[in-house]
């Protein structure tokens, strides 16, 4: 992915090709991956299809992954809820 699309289709292809490296069964490895690292896989691919369209104002196609023609938001991060909580249970003990 180091060239620059110079057209639509250009650029289609690349983001067709970042619309599967992004899709749940591959972030996930079919469910044998973290949520940490499925958070990383997509948005490495959000951050590569970020850039096709800052540098050429492609918009991708509607897929899964780009619905409505546009740029999904990042995935957050997982809080650790049970740490937070026990953290706030041991606070209250002092």
């Amino acid at each position: 992915m180091n060239d620059i699309p110079k057209t639509q289709e250009e650029a289609n292809v690349l983001y067709k090709e970042l619309e599967l490296e992004m899709s749940n069964e591959v972030i996930y490895r079919d469910g044998e991956a973290t949520y940490n690292e499925a958070f990383a896989a997509f948005n490495i691919g959000l951050i590569k299809a970020t850039k096709i369209f800052n540098t050429t104002g492609f918009r991708p196609p509607r897929g899964d992954v780009f619905m409505e023609g546009k740029l999904p938001p990042p995935m957050k991060p997982l809080r650790d809820i049970v740490w937070e909580e026990r953290t706030v249970y041991l606070q209250g003990e002092q």
